[in-house]
């Protein structure tokens, strides 16, 4: 077998026992919960300035800003795209004030996204973001968008009645 051939064989290997691999993986970290976390535990405290040089790489960032987008759920299916839009970007794509990064302010760089979908859409300053916020941006959306507020008016006047 040439190089080519087993770098073939060993793709689908990993394509078909993904799934497998993937529920023994989760079952070994549920059934070793605190000897996992202990295990971290130590090794950061023992590696504190590597993981420090590593978070302020270039890679680090990287894959702390993934992070952050995958917890807060935003579409990762085109991550490498997105994600170089967004360093890319230097003023707000809707009122073209000059964007920053660290402190929290009102010219903060933030990813504008579908809360329904979690497709992004596009960077924005923190104070156009939260003037965004609840309004839905394409057509699919506005059927979730007028369904999900109707319900929520409904539980509030639930809410105001039930107190009363």
């Amino acid at each position: 077998m040439n190089k080519e051939e087993k770098k073939e064989y060993n793709r689908n290997y990993y394509i078909k026992y993904r799934k497998k691999n993937e529920e023994t993986t989760k079952k070994y970290y549920q059934d070793n919960k605190e000897e996992r976390r202990n295990y971290q535990k130590e090794y950061s405290e023992k590696n504190k300035e590597k993981i420090k040089k590593y978070n302020q790489s270039l890679s680090g960032k990287k894959a702390h800003t993934k992070g952050q987008w995958k917890f807060i759920g935003l579409d990762m299916d085109n991550f490498e795209e997105v994600y170089q839009r967004y360093l890319d970007t230097t003023h707000c794509d809707k009122c073209n004030v000059l964007l920053t990064t660290g402190e929290h302010c009102k010219t903060t760089k933030c990813m504008d996204h579908c809360h329904y979908t979690n497709k992004f859409r596009r960077v924005l300053c923190l104070s156009c973001n939260f003037k965004e916020k609840r309004q839905p941006k394409y057509n699919e959306d506005i059927e979730v968008f007028l369904a999900r507020t109707h319900r929520e008016q409904n539980l509030a006047e639930h809410n105001i009645k039930e107190n009363f």
